[in-house]
């Protein structure tokens, strides 16, 4: 039932934050700090029970909560993350801001997928405010300034000489998405599956190889 599952939803955070603060507490690390922020802000992302009650509106059912949603919950996120392993330094606080543009790449992708959905609702996300093709050439650009940024940090020695494995990745999808997308113009058609399916592909294999080479030697 719906009060059944609110119930366990309050239980399954209230665990989670009790554990955040023990590790936090033991390790003397501030990761209450941003798993509390993270917590907040994705409860009330899509929350209509409390906060979306008490201030009226989830942010999700606008492209500007959208936006700002991903940009702070990605990094802080990461940040909480990375905190129980080792304390912040120059890397995770990079790491975790890279890791913000990821997200609004990957927004722009999935509000991509929810138009339908989305419009039926009333919703004024970016998949039904803007079209097919502009969000696919925000989330290709976006993807583009994702992995110049760790060219550019490895560059500066902030991340090991492993994270540039991604440049596979990043050719895969410049050849067969990008450099597709911009010969057509933009124009999304049914037969660009393909080209969205390696875009996915890439993007998946660049945050699996990022990760890995940034963590290695702390």
């Amino acid at each position: 039932s719906k009060n059944s599952a609110i119930i366990i939803s309050l239980i399954v955070y209230l665990i989670f934050l009790a554990t955040v603060l023990a590790i936090s507490e033991f390790s003397g690390r501030p990761l209450i700090v941003f798993f509390g922020m993270w917590a907040l802000i994705t409860w009330w992302y899509s929350d209509t029970i409390f906060l979306g009650r008490l201030v009226g509106f989830r942010i999700k059912t606008h492209f500007v909560g959208e936006f700002v949603t991903y940009l702070l919950a990605y990094p802080l996120y990461t940040v909480g993350v990375w905190l129980i392993y080792t304390d912040l330094n120059v890397k995770g606080v990079v790491f975790s801001l890279i890791m913000g543009v990821f997200a609004i790449s990957g927004l722009m992708l999935k509000d991509l997928k929810d138009i339908s959905a989305d419009r039926m609702a009333g919703f004024k996300t970016f998949g039904a405010v803007f079209p097919p093709s502009e969000l696919i050439k925000f989330a290709c650009y976006l993807l583009i300034l994702y992995n110049i940024l760790i060219f550019s940090f490895a560059y500066l020695k902030v991340f090991n000489y492993q994270v540039l494995l991604i440049v596979l990745p990043f050719i895969v999808f410049l050849k067969f998405t990008f450099c597709h997308f911009w010969r057509k113009k933009w124009r999304l058609e049914l037969s660009d599956s393909n080209a969205i399916g390696i875009m996915l592909s890439s993007t998946y294999a660049s945050f699996i190889l990022f990760g890995f080479g940034s963590v290695l030697n702390f």
